[in-house]
């Protein structure tokens, strides 16, 4: 999860204004005995080539979006 803030003075009001950036990112790692580079790449491509988004997890989170 990365979340950035910036605070920035607002001229007209003599206040100050935000902005908020969230984001979650995927990181995925392999790891593999030296001189298995080829079998890994290929079960790392399996492995991310199968990954499926849940459709009730997907959809709630766009009646999250659609909410706001």
């Amino acid at each position: 999860m990365n979340q950035i803030i910036y605070y920035m003075p607002n001229y007209m009001t003599g206040g100050m204004s935000g902005s908020y950036q969230c984001s979650a990112d995927q990181k995925v790692t392999i790891r593999y005995p030296e001189g298995k580079d080829d079998e890994a790449e290929k079960l790392l491509s399996m492995v991310m080539s199968s990954i499926r988004i849940n459709p009730e997890w997907q959809n709630a989170v766009q009646q999250i979006f659609n909410n706001v």
